[in-house]
């Protein structure tokens, strides 16, 4: 018989315990899904572009396996937020991995008359120009490498919706560590993010000065 009486099958698995693996389709969607926030998430960390995106492969590559190897929550009806916890767990410690070895970023600029910037996501609201945003782009990436990864990381989750819970259970902390270390990392990314503004300033004046300079002598 294909069952016995506790109705298990021969092998002993019960029905309701096989798994279907997701199919290359499904997976693709699931890379899709995810893979730039990994990135932004993995750049906190390591900071270099070319690490944070060998996080992201080796992630993926993990993700992968565990798939054809029909574990979960790699198969077809596993939980999506289970998903999504295991990858960034998985690229935490690929992250660290490769510290201790031999973000398209979207966050909102910082208002400066914002008293509570660090309860608010932070991601742009509205288009900017490609000039400001290139500008923009590089003022945060330098306020984010100043501060310590494990910051820039509780930043990052923040501004990808995860909430103190979830952030402490990816990174291993407690609530109330994420609850002391988010507001005084989001108050250091503000120092920096406008000192960074307060040294670029000078440069670009000067720089638009010599443009005009040039404009006129032709």
């Amino acid at each position: 018989m294909g069952k016995n009486g506790d109705g298990v099958g021969g092998d002993g698995m019960g029905r309701e315990e096989r798994f279907d693996c997701l199919t290359p389709e499904e997976f693709g969607e699931l890379f899709t899904r995810y893979s730039v926030d990994l990135y932004t998430f993995a750049r906190s960390i390591v900071h270099i572009r070319e690490d944070a995106r060998d996080v992201v492969s080796k992630t993926f590559l993990a993700a992968w396996l565990a798939t054809l190897s029909l574990t979960p929550p790699f198969v077809r009806g596993a939980d999506e937020q289970h998903r999504r916890h295991w990858l960034y767990k998985r690229a935490k410690w690929t992250a660290l991995n490769i510290l201790r070895g031999p973000t398209i970023i979207t966050f909102d600029p910082v208002d400066a008359d914002d008293t509570d910037a660090s309860a608010r996501p932070l991601r742009y609201v509205e288009p900017m120009p490609i000039d400001n945003r290139i500008v923009e782009r590089m003022v945060m990436d330098a306020a984010l490498a100043s501060l310590d990864p494990l910051q820039a990381a509780c930043l990052v989750l923040s501004g990808q919706g995860f909430s103190r819970a979830e952030i402490a259970d990816i990174l291993g902390l407690t609530s109330n560590q994420v609850k002391r270390i988010l507001p005084r990392a989001m108050e250091r990314l503000r120092q920096v993010y406008f000192g960074e503004i307060a040294d670029r300033a000078p440069r670009r004046d000067a720089e638009e000065g010599e443009e005009q300079g040039t404009d006129t002598d032709q």
